[in-house]
């Protein structure tokens, strides 16, 4: 319950960004339902992403 409770702190407290890397280059992926999809050409998934390398 401890660790379940901090991983919920550190998901707010990042706003739902991730970084995944990947042969392409380094990437901060955006949280689901982002509305500036535009913004990028990139997504990770399902998610529109942006390219950091």
């Amino acid at each position: 319950a401890h660790e379940t409770a901090a991983l919920e702190r550190l998901k707010a407290s990042t706003h739902g960004l991730d970084l995944q890397s990947a042969k392409e280059g380094t990437f901060l992926i955006l949280p689901a339902g982002f509305a500036g999809k535009a913004l990028t050409p990139w997504t990770c998934g399902a998610r529109p992403c942006l390219k950091l390398d």
